[in-house]
C-alpha cells in the first residue's frame, strides 16, 4: 500500500489548500511521520490522508498549523521517525505512549519553540534522553518513563523553570546527572534497570556515576550484608558466593541501583588440580600478571580465570610472558614424580569453552590436549613460537567457531584442515629456511607436497614456479628465495628467508655433531658429492665468535658419503663451541653449522618415598633448600627451611591427598614436583 502515499499526498495538499489552507511542511511532516510509524496498521487512523489535516484523528491545529499530536496507544511502530517532526515548529503537545516505537528519541525539538508536554513513556526507545528538550523553557511536563534509555541525563532539565513533572523511572539510568534532577519539583526516577557489575581477578567494581561521596555501596554475600563501603566502588573477594551489590545516594534518595547478582562458585578437586599443572607446567612464578594464583582465594578470582558451576569455563593466560618449549608428556614417567604435563593438564579441563594463550613467548607443539576439549568455542594461540604440526583433533572440534594461531612458527603441516574452517586465521609465519644441498636447494613447507606451489626468486626476479616438487637444482650464485602457497590453506603463504649462495661449491654437507664420552667431545661430521676438495679443519670456541684450528683432515674428494671424525680431548671451559671449515684445492672455504656442547652436570630432584606416609627425604640435593607444599586449593600447608640431602621432611601431619611442592635453592632456582600423602 506504500506505493500509493505520493499520490494520497498530493491530494492532501490539495485539500490543505482549498479546505484548511494548513501550512504545507507541517502537512509533509504528518504524512512522513505516518509512514515510518506503519500508519497503515495504526488501531485509529480515521481521516489521515484522506480529507483536510484539521479532521485528522489525535491532531489539533491552531490557526494553520499543528499544535497537537495525540497517538497514545494506537499501534504506533518503528524506530527512524525523527525527521518527520522537524518541520513541526509550533508542536506544543506530543503524546506518543504506549506505543511499540523504538530506537532513540528523536532529538529534533531544538525548534519547537512553544512545546509544553511530551509523553514518550511506554514504548521500548533506547539511547539518550534527548537533549533538544532540555533547551525548551517553554516545557512543563516531560515523561519517558517505562522504556531502556540510559546515559547522563542533560543539565539543561534542572534549569526550566516552568518544568513541574518529569519522570523518567522504569529505565536504565544511573546517578550520571540524577542528583541535579533530584532537586526539580515533581522529578520521579526510582525503579531504574539492574546494572552490571565488573570482575578482575578477586576486584568486583561498579559504575554507578553521580558524586563518588554521595554514594553509598552495600555488598550482599548469599543474601547477606557483607560489607558496606563510603565513596569507594570496588570490593575486593576472599570466599566463595553469590554476590551483589546495592548503591544508594545521599541527594538522589528516590534511586536505589541495584546490581546482577555475580557467582563466585567452588572449584572441583580435578579443576583445581589443573590448574596448579598450569601454572607450574608454565612457570607460574615468573608471569607478569599472576594474581591471586596460589594465594587461598577462590579460583574464580585468580587471574584469567572463570568459573561457572564449580568448572573453569574461560581462561586467558594471553599476554603473560609464558616462555619455554610446551613438551609433549612423558608417559614413561611414573605420574606420582612429575607435575603433569600442559597437555593433560588443560585436557582436565573439560568444561573450557574459551582458551586463550596468545601473546607470549611459547615454543614446541601445541599441546594435544587441545584437541579433546569439546565445549571449546574460541581458541586463540596467536603471536608466540609454536610449530610442529596442528593436531588433526582440533580441525574436529565441532564447537569451535573462533581459532587464531597468526604469528607463530607453523607451516603447512596439519594447516590444510584449518583452512577449511571458516573464519580461521593462520596467516603470518615465521620465515622457512631453504637448504644448500649442493647444487640443489630445497625447501620443506609440510602439507601434502601435490597440493604445493613453489615459486622461486633469485635476486628478486622471479625464476620459475613448480606445483609439488620443493627443490630448485642452481648453476649460478645469488640470492635466492621461495614463496609456498597451498590450494586448501589459501589464508598463508609460507615465505622464506633469502639465502646468499657466493658460489656453487662441489660440496654437500650431510651433517655434523658433536658429544661428550668420557669426558671428551667426539666430533663426526658426514658429506657428499665433494668435488675439488682440499682439507677440512676443525675449530674450537669458548664464545661462539672467536674461533681456533684444533686439527686438520684430508679429504676424500669422493661423491659418495664421506664420514670423518675428531676428539678433543681438553674441553675445558662449560660452554664449547665447534665448527668445521672445508677448504677447496682453489683455496675458497665454507663452514659448517656451529654446534654448542654443555659440560655443566644436570641438576635433578626427586623425593623417596612417593608416595609418601610420614615422611619424605629429597634426593639430588646439591645445596641448602626451602620447601614450601601447597594442597589442591593452592594453600600453603608447610614451609621448612635448610633441607639437605638425606634429612626426613616430616608430613605426618598432612591429610592424604596430592600436593604441590615448590622447592627453592640458596640461588633461588625453583623447582616443583608432586607429592602424594597417603
Amino acid at each position: 500500500m506504500k506505493k500509493f502515499l505520493p499520490i494520497l499526498f498530493i491530494i492532501n495538499l490539495y485539500t490543505v489548500s482549498i479546505c484548511a489552507q494548513v501550512n504545507t511542511s507541517d502537512s509533509l511532516s504528518l504524512v512522513q511521520f505516518y509512514s515510518r510509524t506503519g500508519g497503515m496498521t495504526w488501531l485509529q487512523q480515521y481521516n489521515w490522508l484522506t480529507g483536510p489535516v484539521a479532521n485528522w484523528q489525535r491532531v489539533t491545529l491552531t490557526g494553520d498549523r499543528v499544535t497537537e499530536l495525540r497517538l497514545p496507544g494506537n499501534g504506533l511502530t518503528g524506530n527512524n521517525f525523527g525527521g518527520a517532526l522537524n518541520q513541526l515548529s509550533m508542536l506544543e503537545v506530543i503524546d506518543l505512549s504506549n506505543n511499540q516505537l523504538s530506537g532513540n528519541i528523536p532529538d529534533t525539538f531544538y525548534f519547537s519553540l512553544n512545546l509544553a508536554e511530551v509523553n514518550f513513556s511506554h514504548n521500548n526507545f533506547t539511547g539518550k534522553f534527548p537533549k533538544s528538550l532540555s533547551t525548551r523553557n517553554s516545557l512543563i511536563k516531560a515523561d519517558v518513563s517505562y522504556n531502556q534509555l540510559s546515559g547522563k541525563i542533560p543539565e539543561g532539565l534542572c534549569s526550566l523553570s516552568g518544568l513541574q513533572e518529569l519522570k523518567l523511572n522504569n529505565n536504565s539510568f544511573t546517578f550520571e546527572g540524577m542528583e541535579c534532577i533530584a532537586t526539580v519539583t515533581g522529578s520521579i526516577y526510582n525503579n531504574q534497570q539492574k546494572i552490571n557489575a565488573d570482575k578482575k581477578n578477586n576486584i568486583l567494581t561498579v559504575s554507578v556515576g553521580g558524586t563518588a561521596v554521595n554514594n553509598t555501596y552495600t555488598w550482599y554475600r548469599d543474601g547477606n550484608v557483607y560489607a558496606t563501603i563510603s565513596a569507594d566502588s570496588s570490593f575486593a573477594i576472599t570466599e566463595t558466593g553469590t554476590y551483589y551489590v546495592s548503591v544508594t545516594n545521599i541527594v538522589a534518595t528516590q534511586l536505589i541501583l541495584e546490581s546482577n547478582p555475580i557467582i563466585i562458585a567452588p572449584i572441583q578437586n580435578t579443576d583445581s588440580l589443573a590448574l596448579l599443572d598450569i601454572y607450574s607446567a608454565l612457570d607460574g612464578n615468573n608471569w607478569t600478571d599472576n594474581t591471586n594464583w596460589l594465594s587461598g582465594t577462590p579460583a574464580a578470582t585468580w587471574s584469567g580465570v572463570t568459573v561457572e558451576n564449580g568448572e573453569v569455563t574461560m581462561l586467558d593466560l594471553s599476554d603473560r610472558n609464558l616462555s619455554g618449549e610446551i613438551m609433549r608428556n612423558n608417559k614413561n614417567v611414573n605420574p606420582s614424580k612429575r607435575i603433569m604435563g600442559l597437555s593433560d593438564a588443560l585436557q582436565n579441563l573439560t568444561a573450557l569453552n574459551w582458551l586463550s594463550l596468545a601473546n607470549n613467548n611459547l615454543s614446541g607443539n601445541i599441546p594435544s590436549g587441545i584437541a579433546n576439549l569439546s565445549n571449546l568455542t574460541y581458541l586463540s594461540l596467536k603471536s608466540n613460537s609454536f610449530n610442529g604440526a596442528i593436531p588433526q583433533g582440533i580441525c574436529d572440534l565441532n564447537n569451535l567457531t573462533t581459532i587464531d594461531i597468526s604469528n607463530n612458527a607453523f607451516n603447512f603441516d596439519g594447516m590444510e584442515c584449518i583452512g577449511q574452517k571458516q573464519g580461521a586465521i593462520y596467516d603470518n609465519q615465521r620465515n622457512l629456511t631453504v637448504t644448500n644441498k649442493n647444487p640443489n636447494l630445497a625447501v620443506t613447507a609440510g602439507g601434502t607436497l601435490a597440493k604445493n606451489t613453489y615459486t622461486w626468486y633469485k635476486d628478486n626476479i622471479l625464476l620459475e614456479s613448480r606445483t609439488g616438487d620443493s627443490t630448485l637444482t642452481i648453476t649460478t650464485s645469488g640470492t635466492y628465495y621461495v614463496v609456498v602457497t597451498n590450494t586448501d590453506a589459501s589464508g598463508l603463504s609460507l615465505i622464506s628467508s633469502p639465502l646468499s649462495v657466493s658460489e656453487v661449491l662441489p660440496l654437500e654437507w650431510i651433517g655434523f655433531t658433536a658429544q661428550s664420552c668420557s669426558g671428551n667431545i667426539c666430533l663426526t661430521w658426514i658429506t657428499q658429492n665433494e668435488y675439488n676438495t682440499s682439507h677440512f679443519e676443525v675449530e674450537k670456541s669458548s664464545d661462539g665468535i672467536n674461533f681456533k684450528k684444533l686439527h686438520a683432515v684430508i679429504s676424500k674428494n669422493s661423491s659418495s658419503k664421506n664420514e670423518y671424525s675428531y676428539t678433543d680431548m681438553d674441553p675445558e671451559e662449560k660452554y664449547v663451541y665447534y665448527r668445521i671449515k672445508q677448504t677447496d684445492k682453489d683455496g675458497k672455504y665454507t663452514y659448517s653449522k656451529t654446534v654448542l656442547i654443555n659440560n655443566a652436570a644436570p641438576y635433578s630432584l626427586q623425593f623417596y618415598p612417593n608416595p609418601a606416609n610420614d615422611y619424605f627425604i629429597i634426593q639430588g640435593v646439591r645445596k641448602s633448600l626451602k620447601i614450601i607444599i601447597y594442597n589442591s586449593a593452592g594453600l600453603v600447608v608447610k614451609q621448612e627451611t635448610g633441607v639437605k640431602e638425606g634429612i626426613p621432611v616430616y608430613i605426618n601431619n598432612l591429610n592424604p591427598g596430592v600436593y604441590i611442592a615448590k622447592i627453592i635453592d640458596s640461588s633461588n632456582n625453583e623447582i616443583i614436583l608432586r607429592l602424594i600423602k597417603q
